[in-house]
């Protein structure tokens, strides 16, 4: 996690004293992107998606913004700071490593289980 924090910190903006992204939403963004990572590798949906995960869950934590009472700013900062990962010259989200952060062993268990079909529910 600090791995992550510290290649991504350029990309972090402050308003006076607000941090954009806050510190919870850029942990949620790197829990997200492992859950989330594609089987079939990375596109333009995938970062559109992401993005409006983030803004969606920022909003609905109204702490720094909300559905009643957006902060344009934060957003814009916390779109840009998603999208910035993916400027990097090594590649879109290069802090991910998943190779170096998780087991090949690991990681094959995290793609069968999304691979997986959800089991259905007796009513």
């Amino acid at each position: 996690m600090r791995t992550w924090q510290e290649h991504n910190a350029h990309l972090v903006r402050w308003r006076g004293q607000v941090r954009i992204p806050s510190a919870a939403h850029e942990y949620m963004l790197y829990q997200s992107l492992l859950g989330a990572w594609p089987l079939t590798g990375i596109d333009r949906t995938f970062v559109e998606r992401i993005e409006a995960y983030a803004l969606k869950a920022a909003r609905e934590g109204k702490e720094q913004t909300s559905w009643l009472a957006p902060d344009p700013d934060y957003e814009q900062g916390l779109t840009d700071f998603i999208r910035g990962m993916g400027k990097r010259e090594e590649g879109f989200f290069i802090i991910l490593n998943i190779d170096q952060v998780l087991s090949s062993d690991e990681m094959v268990s995290i793609q069968a289980a999304k691979a997986a079909p959800t089991p259905k529910v007796a009513a």
